[in-house]
């Protein structure tokens, strides 16, 4: 089988080709293929070996992260060449898609899926979709992120912004989630990585208090209202000190159309805008 020498087996590094060749190997095993029995062994065997070198190349990646405490200079590097993929395919040019390096970060990072049932969301949030994980490579140097900020994740879903950003950043990170399930992972995964500086609070964004923060990233948690109200209260802060406002998605048009912000830099599609006084 031509499959047997995909190069990507052969590289442990070729993290896309490995993507493509467990693709390839899906629809051999899909269940109205039905292949033979001898067929099916087969493919699960060399699925086997292809996850089993993505599983290594992750595990690799998390004990350089736990070594070091952050993620250095030369590990940024090396993530992003991972960050690939097809733009057809939701690769490295559409920008809320994902790629390669997004089911990299989640293993290397021990983001898991959480456990029990997750509450419906009231009218005005939106469900929590994370952020794609080649943008944040380079937001702590252009927003200028340092150790003295506490960033504020509102919405923090799984906590791979507020994660990421302490390993690039070393700022203090607080991640406010309303669904319970979503922040106990967050939490095991922090812990696990050895992050004091990282915590998350299960709250409604509307009622938390946001008194400590410096910037604030919103991956369009709310809509309407319900985002026109998290502004307001993001301006009341903008009055007590200056703040900046990192934006993504949907809501983006929106928070640059305050007028107590300005723009002031981009990573990618997320803007990076500072309050006015």
């Amino acid at each position: 089988m031509s499959l047997e020498s995909d190069p990507s087996l052969a590289d442990p590094a070729d993290l896309a080709g490995r993507a493509d060749l467990l693709d390839a190997l899906e629809l051999w095993l899909a269940p109205h293929e039905a292949p033979p029995d001898d067929l099916a062994r087969w493919a699960v065997a060399l699925r086997d070996r292809a996850e089993s070198m993505d599983a290594a190349l992750a595990a690799g990646i998390r004990a350089r992260i736990i070594a070091d405490g952050h993620i250095s200079a030369g590990l940024r590097d090396d993530l992003r060449r991972y960050a690939t993929g097809r733009p057809a395919q939701g690769g490295r040019d559409a920008d809320d898609q994902y790629d390669s390096l997004d089911a990299l970060i989640c293993r290397a990072l021990g983001i898991a899926a959480p456990a029990g049932p997750i509450a419906d969301l009231p009218p005005g949030m939106v469900a929590y979709q994370p952020t794609p994980a080649r943008w944040l490579l380079d937001l702590a140097d252009v927003a200028k992120i340092t150790a003295q900020d506490l960033v504020v994740d509102i919405g923090a879903g799984l906590g791979q912004v507020a994660t990421m950003v302490t390993l690039l950043s070393g700022a203090r990170t607080l991640g406010i989630e309303i669904e319970p399930a979503y922040v106990a992972v967050a939490r095991s995964c922090a812990a696990g990585l050895g992050l004091s500086r990282v915590s998350f609070r299960a709250e409604d964004a509307l009622r938390a208090d946001l008194s400590d923060g410096t910037l604030f990233y919103i991956y369009t948690p709310l809509i309407g209202a319900r985002l026109e109200q998290l502004l307001a209260r993001l301006r009341r802060e903008a009055d007590a000190r200056p703040i900046r406002v990192c934006a993504y998605g949907p809501c983006v048009a929106t928070v640059a159309a305050q007028g107590w912000l300005r723009y002031r830099a981009h990573c990618g599609p997320i803007q990076v805008l500072g309050s006015t006084r």
